[in-house]
């Protein structure tokens, strides 16, 4: 995954909760948290049905760059990037944890970046690979081929790639 420089005072850490049980779970939380059956953050409660987390499971926080995750001496254990963790471990960068059946990913920078589209990138890890997208075209005059499967967003990464070329005057083709 990703990971965001210690320095980098700009970046927005967030806590997103994923999927809970077998069903998918939109939950954007602050750098702050105490996660279990009962979430606070911000002085706002949520409750999450997961019988397999404690009431209060784990404590999450940013700190200067890193992720300090704290199992808060949970039943079922707290997972961090696969691994139980016993009490507080510190990870950098982005990180996976699970309680229970449910997944939350630590954003180091959580922030959406503008694509020169004006379209939202959800992640700084595609913002990253379209600037690369972007630094190819200018430097080169060559055809760009993209493969990959329905919905992998060959179109968009083209369309980045020809606003960022010196032909960007010229049509765009695409071929599906």
């Amino acid at each position: 995954m990703a990971s965001v420089d210690a320095d980098d005072v700009t970046a927005a850490p967030a806590i997103m909760m994923v999927a809970t049980g077998m069903a998918p779970a939109s939950l954007v939380l602050p750098s702050t948290a105490t996660l279990g059956r009962t979430i606070s953050a911000s002085g706002a409660t949520y409750e999450v049905p997961d019988e397999r987390m404690s009431r209060d499971h784990a404590s999450i926080r940013w700190d200067r760059g890193t992720w300090v995750v704290n199992d808060l001496d949970s039943r079922n254990g707290t997972f961090v990037n696969g691994e139980r963790i016993a009490g507080e471990v510190k990870r950098r960068g982005d990180v996976v944890v699970r309680l229970g059946h449910t997944l939350f990913i630590l954003l180091a920078d959580g922030r959406g970046h503008p694509a020169a589209d004006g379209a939202v990138i959800v992640g700084p890890e595609l913002a990253r690979v379209y600037e690369r997208i972007r630094q190819f075209a200018v430097a080169r005059t060559a055809t760009l081929l993209v493969t990959g499967g329905t919905g992998a967003g060959k179109q968009l990464a083209a369309r980045v790639f020809h606003d960022a070329s010196p032909r960007a005057a010229g049509p765009f083709v695409t071929i599906s």
